[in-house]
């Protein structure tokens, strides 16, 4: 599923709306697979802050392509942690949320 939600992403252009898409995306995604609720999750707010921070405001192109970039790297560290063993989830989940959510 969420290899599914990521190719949509990067197939969309890269604006504000697209992020907002995600993280629909995303948080419904949680619902159908509650086992890997904690990485949607993840993945939906981080996208939804970059809605937040640009939606009422001018985008330039060099910073849409920079935050869809960093977007879909989450998205595949997500997809590598949704693979390994709890402690192994546990410890890319942790990684994926201090890069996304400490400092910009």
């Amino acid at each position: 599923m969420l290899s599914e939600i990521t190719s949509a992403f990067e197939a969309r252009n890269p604006g504000v709306a697209s992020f907002e898409t995600f993280a629909a995306d995303c948080m419904a995604a949680m619902k159908k697979h509650p086992a890997h609720a904690a990485a949607y999750l993840l993945l939906g707010l981080a996208a939804r802050r970059t809605y937040d921070q640009f939606a009422d405001q001018p985008l330039t192109v060099d910073h849409a392509n920079e935050s869809k970039t960093r977007m879909l790297d989450l998205a595949r560290r997500a997809q590598a942690a949704i693979g390994q063993d709890a402690a192994g989830q546990i410890a890319q989940l942790n990684d994926m949320a201090r890069d996304a959510f400490s400092g910009d």
